[in-house]
């Protein structure tokens, strides 16, 4: 080789140049032996945010940090931790020599997540992730006090506030002066929850986001306007009206608001405190029993600068008048939710388009049976500019409002819905002829366990023009079988097994499918899958992992 190709392999920028040909990260991996170089630009990308979806990966991570003399400083290279279960499988098991393990070499860790861990069945001395049990407290404290620059802390769940306490000793003592966003469970019954609160806002200044999960009473938030003035960030579940009353008094900062309106607070006396909410860029209200018209209304005078999310879940309050007058006000509205929302219907969705136009770039709407084909027609005519449409359980919508979203709406990046077989060709059908090429989700989340429906297949050749009318696809989600799927490209199955099925067939997948690394069966009950999943687990030599995902009759997932 001569001097310059020489020099060129060896140049940083060619390692950058190069990857962007590489459709799949084991093959990017190969990178990491062509020269050490590469391998010194490229470790430190694939060593920030570690994920372990099985014990054994887990193990090898550990043994990579526990080696003598390692060709990288690969603890050092970790800036985000998350303990989680990812399968209903096995999850690894973190000992207490783990966890030390990772705090002693892991000193530049920034974000930091994990959920509720219990003592394991075999060991006491381990602990497996769940939802109902804890590690001990100063496990935590331990691993909060190596990480002096943590930005991010989403904490456990506890058993009591004396554990929570305990596990932030090293936050409640200045341990940590830059954290900026944390999430912790609390209870607000524990008389020591305002201590606890108090004691880690005097000493972590920074922090500028604040989810507890737990109701605010009055004392409460009192403690959080005193604790923490800096909030542009607030989420909570239950608070009550005077809670309410100090929260958007004192927190003048505040551009994003969740929570939960408690049973005190009514329409009339909302409207007492509306002109002291904060100009909110973000604002989510999470159930609702009450008409909240006259509130909104002047609410929503305040807001039409600089409300641009906005979020109502599980309400039955909610009506379409309470929703016209911020369709029309806040014209800068360009996100909207509504889950389980029964009392809105056409003449809302049809009274946000013709306001927002192409303003509006995200609509989720999910469980409404009065939302229609007139509303979604009206969508689609005016609002061009869509990014994403999201429908989940909105039977009175069919293929003819949803073809027009597909032709009009030409900037459409995600487009998920959930119908049956019959629709979701029609959907396909209508992509192949008139979608845009910029579509990067496209998926139906509808399964169904019926034999009927198990039976009926999507046409392979309309996925194979998909593919080339929307060529910058990077997530397909259709719940249906599809035949002739190519075996270079197949990574990920899911699968309804049929009644048939034997180890021969899952050998042949493998066989044919060199790429393929994960098969989930969703099933309702199937005694071969779950021999043949702990027969992986003990003995896969293959590589690809068998996962279980059990589901209901008619369950939509």
């Amino acid at each position: 080789m001569n001097a310059t190709r020489y020099t060129l392999l060896h140049t940083p920028l060619i390692v950058s140049v190069v990857s962007q040909y590489f459709e799949y990260q084991d093959d990017i991996y190969k990178l990491l032996f062509v020269n050490p170089k590469w391998a010194k630009m490229l470790v430190p990308v694939l060593w920030r945010s570690p994920i372990w979806k099985t014990p054994k990966s887990f193990q090898k991570f550990l043994r990579i940090l526990s080696e003598q003399h390692p060709p990288h400083p690969y603890g050092t290279l970790v800036e985000k931790l998350t303990f989680k279960s990812y399968y209903k499988s096995l999850p690894p098991l973190f000992t207490i020599e783990a966890l030390e393990l990772i705090s002693l070499h892991c000193p530049n860790v920034q974000y930091l997540t994990f959920d509720c861990l219990k003592p394991s069945r075999s060991s006491l001395s381990s602990y497996s992730i769940d939802t109902s049990s804890d590690l001990p407290p100063n496990i935590l404290a331990s691993l909060l006090k190596s990480f002096p620059n943590l930005v991010v802390f989403k904490g456990p769940k506890f058993n009591s506030m004396q554990w929570i306490g305990a596990g932030l000793t090293p936050m409640r003592k200045g341990f940590l002066p830059y954290v900026r966003s944390l999430r912790l469970s609390l209870d607000w019954r524990d008389l020591s929850m305002p201590f606890l609160l108090h004691d880690i806002g005097s000493h972590c200044p920074s922090i500028i986001e604040l989810d507890i999960i737990t109701d605010v009473p009055e004392q409460t938030a009192k403690i959080i306007v005193d604790a923490f003035p800096n909030l542009t960030s607030f989420s909570c579940i239950t608070v009550t009206f005077r809670a309410l009353y100090i929260l958007v008094s004192g927190l003048t900062k505040l551009t994003s608001l969740k929570l939960q309106f408690g049973q005190d607070i009514t329409d009339e006396r909302l409207l007492q405190i509306c002109s002291r909410f904060p100009k909110l860029e973000s604002f989510s209200l999470l159930k609702g029993w009450n008409n909240l018209q006259t509130f909104i209304k002047s609410w929503s005078m305040i807001q039409k600068d600089t409300l641009n999310q906005l979020e109502f879940s599980h309400n039955n309050g909610l009506t379409n008048e309470m929703l016209l007058p911020i369709f029309q006000l806040c014209y800068n509205l360009s996100t909207l939710k509504l889950i389980h929302c029964p009392g809105v219907s056409d003449s809302s969705i049809t009274y946000l388009s013709r306001h927002q136009g192409c303003r509006l770039k995200n609509l989720l709407i999910h469980y409404n049976y009065n939302i229609s084909d007139h509303g979604i027609n009206s969508l689609a005519e005016h609002c061009g500019n869509l990014i994403s449409f999201n429908l989940l359980e909105c039977p009175k919508v069919t293929i003819k409002s949803l073809s027009q979203v597909i032709k009009r709406c030409r900037n459409l990046l995600e487009f998920y819905v959930s119908f049956n077989n019959k629709l979701m060709n029609g959907l396909v059908s209508c992509y192949n002829s008139c979608g845009n090429s910029n579509l990067l989700v496209f998926g139906n989340r509808y399964v169904c366990l019926d034999t009927t429906q198990i039976s009926k297949t999507i046409d392979s050749s309309m996925l194979l023009k998909l593919s080339t009318c929307i060529p910058n696809l990077r997530k397909l989600d259709i719940r249906y079988p599809i035949k002739n799927v190519n075996p270079n490209q197949l990574e990920k199955l899911c699968i309804v097994p049929p009644p048939n099925l034997k180890r021969k067939h899952l050998s042949l997948l493998d066989a044919q499918h060199k790429r393929l690394k994960e098969i989930w069966f969703m099933t309702k009950d199937h005694p071969k899958i779950r021999q043949y999943i702990y027969e992986s687990d003990l003995y896969n030599k293959n590589g690809i992992r068998l996962i279980l995902c059990m589901l209901s009759d008619y369950e939509e997932i």
